[in-house]
């Protein structure tokens, strides 16, 4: 990550109408257990093409460390767990971004995208199981990456000047990541992760 902020801080320093560069808080949930009720941030770079359109870059981060339960039914056994879960689960993403600017107003502004992102993902975990029918409970530590996977979205952006060149925003971006190819677990290992992120931030235009 840190060199891709390398990447894109030299390109707000070079001189030219309609770039702008923002910071985002971020909260995000997803359909999928072990990457849902994350908070995170996004950093992005945008760049003025033709008329009202505009395309960008931006990397995000996003955690989960809060505890989670829910019960498994293993398929090799077909045996039901109650698990509790300790996360330490991170994702990690590229997104490339274009963009169409539907406001005229000067002050505000409203923005509508698509996107094209690579993701990583680590889950670090600490899980306690306990077997529903005899009560026997164990705990075992679950590490697994996942890195280079693909995903599309969309972005929606509403923004309000409240300087000469500072905005701040709002923005919504549903999203989807092709997370495994061979899926036997829907629960932990599903073909396909639905995220939705929401946050507040600041962006500045030269």
């Amino acid at each position: 990550m840190k060199k891709i902020l390398f990447l894109i801080f030299p390109l707000f320093i070079f001189k030219s109408n309609g770039q702008s560069i923002s910071f985002l808080p971020s909260n995000t949930n997803s359909s999928n257990l072990n990457f849902t009720r994350m908070i995170g941030y996004d950093v992005s770079y945008r760049q003025k093409l033709f008329k009202k359109n505009y395309m960008g870059i931006s990397i995000s981060q996003s955690f989960r460390n809060n505890f989670y339960n829910y019960v498994y039914t293993s398929q090799a056994t077909n045996k039901a767990y109650f698990l509790t879960t300790n996360p330490n689960n991170r994702m990690n993403s590229i997104a490339f971004q274009f963009e169409h600017k539907f406001s005229k107003d000067s002050t505000s502004a409203f923005f509508i995208g698509l996107s094209g992102s690579i993701n990583n993902f680590k889950r670090n975990e600490l899980i306690q199981s306990v077997e529903l029918k005899k009560n026997q409970f164990s705990f075992f530590k679950f590490i697994e990456k996942k890195n280079l996977l693909p995903g599309i979205g969309l972005n929606f952006n509403a923004q309000q000047k409240i300087g000469n060149r500072l905005w701040i925003f709002l923005q919504y971006s549903p999203s989807m990541v092709f997370y495994s190819k061979n899926s036997l677990d829907k629960i932990n290992d599903p073909k396909l992760i639905l995220f939705h992120t929401l946050g507040i931030g600041l962006n500045y235009r030269k």
